[in-house]
């Protein structure tokens, strides 16, 4: 098998693309390539942490039988035998382990690159990602922005010519901006005049009269018809625009062929009046849309905060419209890329790529050249679902063409048993368009499949769900997947009502100030400081006391500590202090000055909930549930009807380039060919959307695939088509006993620093961005010293700076260097770094990818040791040295010691967790 430098793998659900990228990266380690030159670029932050572990661990188990599979594919690849594979094995990962890793999701990318230009936007390279948080602010400087360049009258247009509000205004300026790279693709004249529409109601004068003049006894209703038409707008409502000919119903009695010449005219003019007024609305829409821009760009440099689209945005601007040299770039991300790895493609959307662009036609037109250098990609089209945040699938296939990339299948599903692959074949075969049927990886009759309708779909979801129960089946192994996340919290609370005992864990997204104790502890908040006897009265309702009871809980003045007062509220009232709103909530108020300064903005607070921990039933979206597996699948109808597509634009393609945008309005499909053409396949993708979703969520199953539909066409599975059945055995299991959790243990603190240092409480633990740049640039100089040997300060010392100094403040890297000498100098440090050392040794633990920094292999035991460069958040980090401690000890079944290492400026501070 010959390896291939650029390759493309379409890799249906199941059929190991995980395993392929690995498979590929690895064999460019064989072939020499350097790990700093590979960019692997995934979508989310846990695909990019996976990928790293999942490398590191196949390089340190290559020789082991686990890993036969890898092994032979890698020489399979790479046309050597296993034994010339197992020879280099150990220095590949070795070197894999120290290097600089590009492995990570493509907006963390686009942002390492945008950081090293920042400044030719105002911006500096220390610029915090996370959404708009001030939004009045934010809507107050668009406002000033609107008054300043006297465009008042075009925002009361855009609001009465949609009846829009404001905040949906934003919305829509929002939409746009998701697409602002695309924008410069379409014309849009600012300035258009409005259009008359006296030519049209001419012609629609003349039809009128030709009616009169040629007949007599044209019924009363038909006249009717006609004269109810008295302008554009009642003219778009007649149902006679939209025939081809006037020589039907009453009309017929009249009808004359010069009747379908005015017709056919007055649609010509009518198409033609249309465009024009879109392009005076869309004139005027652009004005508000590039105000809006320049406040969004106001408002991160005055924060120093973007989000992921200002990133993109921002990115693509300067080097496609501000011409940064191409080579400037290379040189600035310190190496240049020799090889292009990205996973999920077809969630790319065309910004992205056109950001990409330069790089994989730079590795391409280095392709056959003395230096290997490659680009692959792998991705599925029928798992495209994120077309709503830009995902465009069609990508896929250009970039082949356009690059001839080789493309290959990966089309055995090794995730479902073989009955499960059979019924989503039968079932999307000829609803998918180009479906490849996937293979079974043995071919045997295991899975079960039930496709049953219900009146109402929360009981049918109660009864399936309980029928897996009584068969055996662990909670932990089904999940519920629903359309959205309104139909998930419904049949949690249904699912509650029947049995309150059950273990349920959701993965919607909520609002933080709508869970239960923390809307009860804003109230009682609010009735301590405004002694509003409602509040009270709120609060004892919400945590299920009578409503007219008592309080005997009053402000002190330690209660300034606003944390400490929310930790006493849930200690007094005995709620749930385990509770991970509740713990957010103290994260979050910590941010506040005081308690009048925290319920000010309380009713607006817009944080999410934390998802409840991963135990028992699953119930979770279908878009959330993509990338996942789960043994046993119920997949629900929707629980309401789909509500219509009122979306205001409609963004016609051409390939992959944006060459029209259009408003909706109503009716125009019948006078305007190209109008209709984009109308149609925007209802073309949007079925697209609603198939490719429904195959994921089938496609999630390992054993049994329960699809609970109703009885109506409003169904979800209406495109299907699926009829009652039953296909396979249910499986039985035995039933588990629950084991009770295990006592957390304590731990004991060893001082081998000063023995008088006096540690003090911090309110405010949220580490800003300083803290974590200061944090980060510690880490790596201690990731790159060689051996933890004086000799090598120097070298690790400048390797920090050049990757750090700029986010750092004048004297940061002297202080950091005087950190780790003091660290090296450290005795009790000494002792324990004894043994083979492992830095940021990466592991896999129940499904989470965690990342040490310093892991000690001894004779008789493994050490553990976890950097800090504060004291902050002291009880979170010996929770997390606890957790890793338990891994490691499960892992290897050998005894481990776990060490916090305080790495401060007057002392280094050891703290043994046990």
């Amino acid at each position: 098998m010959a390896f291939y430098t650029s390759l493309a793998y379409e890799a249906s659900a199941g059929s190991g693309k995980t395993f392929a990228l690995v498979i590929r990266y690895i064999s460019l380690l064989y072939l020499g390539a350097r790990p700093n030159t590979i960019l692997t670029l995934t979508f989310t932050n846990k695909a990019a942490s996976e990928m790293k572990a999942r490398i590191s661990a196949v390089l340190a188990e290559l020789h082991l039988p686990a890993r036969e599979n890898e092994r032979a594919e890698i020489a399979k690849t790479l046309n050597c035998s296993e034994e010339e594979i197992l020879e280099k094995r150990r220095e590949l990962h070795e070197a894999y382990l120290k290097a600089d890793l590009k492995i990570s999701t493509i907006d963390k990318f686009f942002a390492q690159v945008l950081r090293l230009f920042s400044q030719h936007l105002g911006l500096m390279p220390d610029f915090t990602i996370e959404e708009l948080t001030d939004e009045q602010r934010f809507l107050l400087r668009f406002l000033t922005n609107v008054k300043r360049h006297d465009a008042y009258k075009d925002l009361v247009l855009f609001s009465a010519q949609e009846s829009k509000k404001l905040g949906d205004i934003f919305d829509l300026l929002a939409k746009l901006y998701e697409k602002d790279a695309e924008l410069g693709n379409i014309t849009i004249e600012k300035d258009a005049p409005y259009p008359t529409e006296k030519e049209v109601m001419a012609l629609v004068g003349s039809l009128k009269e030709l009616f009169r003049d040629s007949c007599d006894n044209l019924s009363a209703r038909a006249q009717k018809t006609l004269d109810k038409v008295t302008d554009i707008d009642t003219l778009k409502e007649a149902t006679w625009l939209t025939k081809e000919s006037l020589n039907y119903w009453d009309f017929k009695k009249c009808y004359l062929p010069q009747m379908d010449e005015i017709l056919h005219e007055i649609k010509t003019k009518l198409a033609l009046y249309l465009r024009h007024k879109e392009q005076y609305l869309l004139g005027k829409y652009m004005r508000l849309y590039d105000l809006y821009r320049q406040t969004l760009l106001e408002e991160n440099i005055a924060d120093n905060t973007l989000a992921f689209n200002d990133v993109t945005n921002l990115l693509y601007r300067l080097l496609h419209e501000e011409k940064v040299d191409r080579e400037f770039l290379y040189f600035r991300l310190d190496a240049s890329i020799d090889h292009l790895l990205i996973d999920e493609f077809q969630d790319t959307n065309i910004v992205q790529y056109k950001i990409l662009e330069p790089i994989i036609e730079e590795i391409l037109s280095g392709i056959g050249s003395r230096e290997l250098k490659s680009f692959f990609y792998v991705g599925d089209i029928k798992q495209s679902i994120y077309r709503f945040r830009g995902g465009a699938k069609e990508l896929f296939h250009y970039v082949q063409k356009r690059y001839g990339v080789r493309l290959e299948q990966l089309s055995t599903n090794y995730r479902s048993d073989c009955n499960i692959v059979r019924f989503v074949n039968e079932t999307f075969k000829d609803t998918i368009r180009g479906y490849t049927p996937q293979k079974c990886k043995k071919d045997d009759t295991d899975g079960y499949i039930k496709v049953a309708n219900y009146d109402d779909v929360t009981d049918g979801i109660v009864t399936e769900l309980f029928a897996l129960l009584e068969a055996g089946v662990p909670a932990d192994d089904i999940a519920i997947l629903t359309h959205t996340n309104p139909d998930a919290f419904e049949i949690e609370e249904k699912l509650l009502e029947k049995e309150n005992t059950l273990k349920i864990t959701t993965h919607t997204t909520g609002k933080l100030i709508n869970s239960r104790y923390v809307a009860a502890v804003i109230e009682l908040l609010k009735y301590l400081y405004f002694h509003e006897t409602i509040c009270k009265a709120s609060f004892l309702a919400l945590i299920g006391k009578p409503w007219e009871g008592e309080i005997d809980f009053k402000l002190q003045k330690r209660h300034s500590d606003l944390p400490l007062l929310v930790k006493e509220i849930i200690r007094h009232f005995q709620l749930p202090g385990q509770d991970p709103n509740l713990l957010r909530l103290i994260e979050i108020i910590a941010e506040y000055s005081d308690i009048e300064a925290f319920l000010f903005e309380s009713e607006t607070l817009d944080t999410d909930a934390p998802s409840k921990q991963s135990e028992g039933i699953r119930i979770l979206t279908i878009h959330k549930s993509k990338g996942l597996e789960f043994k046993h699948v119920i997949v629900a109808d929707r629980l309401k009807k789909e509500p219509a597509d009122r979306s205001t634009f409609i963004f016609a393609y051409d390939e992959i380039t944006l060459h029209e945008l259009y408003l909706r309005t109503k009716n125009r499909e019948s006078v305007d060919s190209a109008y209709l053409d984009a109308l149609e396949r925007e209802k073309q993708l949007r079925t697209e959307d609603k198939l490719n979703a429904l195959y994921v969520a089938f496609t999630r199953a390992e054993h049994s695939l329960v699809i609970v539909q109703r009885e109506e066409k409003n169904s979800a599975f209406s495109l299907l088509n699926l009829s009652p059945c039953e296909i396979g055995k249910r499986i039985v299991h035995e039933k588990r006993e629950e084991q009770k959790p295990k006592p957390t243990p304590e731990y004991t603190p060893l001082r081998l620093g000063l023995q008088e240092q006096k540690v003090t409480k911090e309110n405010d633990y949220k580490e800003d961005i300083y803290a974590i740049n200061f944090g980060n640039a510690l880490h790596y100089m201690l990731e790159v010293l060689d051996g933890f040997s004086s000799d090598d300060l120097d070298n690790a010392w400048w390797a920090m700076k050049n990757r750090y100094e700029m986010l750092l403040q004048d004297g940061d890297a002297q202080k950091i260097l005087k950190r780790v000498k003091q660290l090296l100098a450290d005795t009790g440090f000494n002792r324990l770094i004894q043994g083979e050392i492992n830095k940021e040794q990466p592991i896999i633990y129940n499904g989470e990818v965690k990342q040490l920094d310093l892991l000690i292999k001894k004779e008789d035991r493994y050490v553990i040791i976890d950097y800090k460069s504060s004291a902050q958040i002291r009880s979170e980090h010996k929770s997390q040295v606890r957790h890793y401690k338990k891994a490691i000890e499960q892992i290897t079944s050998m005894p481990v010691e776990a060490y916090l290492c305080y790495v401060r400026e007057e002392e280094t501070e050891i703290v043994q967790i046990t």
